[in-house]
């Protein structure tokens, strides 16, 4: 696993050089753990206070066995991230990271669907949306094996595409759900869900 994340590395990718300079100490799959939990739970006490202080002691307890110098990576990996997502929001960065990082293969033995797929799945399935808003309001689409959410980002990618057609704002009009039996991918999709 070590050389197949070091050939990542010498690709020249900001991010998964930022993630390998954590590991040393800890695995890649823990530096990749606790980043997705820490970047998770900022976005989620941003948003919601309801459960604030359990998951800000959460936060801190994964964050202290890291010294000073390691916290200063996080924020630089969450901006990469978002970086990534605003210059192409049709992609599932941190699914592809995942994978080419080798994350999937020893830990949970996943193979995310690749993204280009997922958007020809979004943009066949994707028919009426338009009229389905004018009787509901909105529109739900659900994904009950979510992994990082490849297959949500290209259904709100096509439903934006269709939705601004009709002079509609596509975050006002689609409900998203998705579930996975692994947390820490179901993780991954919330970041990227959340960001766009």
């Amino acid at each position: 696993m070590a050389k197949a994340a070091r050939n990542v590395a010498s690709e020249q990718k900001p991010f998964c050089k930022r993630l390998l300079s954590l590991a040393g100490k800890y695995s890649i799959w823990e530096v990749w753990s606790d980043f997705i939990n820490v970047f998770a739970l900022a976005i989620s006490n941003s948003v919601d206070k309801v459960r604030f202080d359990e998951r800000e002691a959460l936060y801190r307890r994964i964050m202290a066995k890291y010294d000073a110098k390691e916290r200063e990576v996080f924020p630089l990996l969450a901006a990469d991230v978002v970086s990534a997502l605003e210059q192409n929001p049709e992609q599932d960065f941190l699914g592809e990271m995942f994978m080419d990082l080798h994350l999937d293969y020893e830990e949970l033995k996943q193979i995310f669907t690749p993204y280009h797929v997922c958007q020809l799945m979004a943009d066949i399935t994707m028919d009426d949306l338009v009229e389905q808003i004018d009787k509901q309001g909105y529109v739900s689409i659900n994904d009950c094996c979510c992994g990082a959410g490849a297959n949500l980002i290209a259904a709100i990618n096509s439903a934006r595409r269709k939705l601004e057609d009709a002079g509609l704002n596509f975050q006002n009009h689609i409900l998203i759900i998705g579930q996975d039996i692994e947390e820490l991918v179901a993780l991954m999709c919330y970041i990227q869900i959340s960001l766009l």
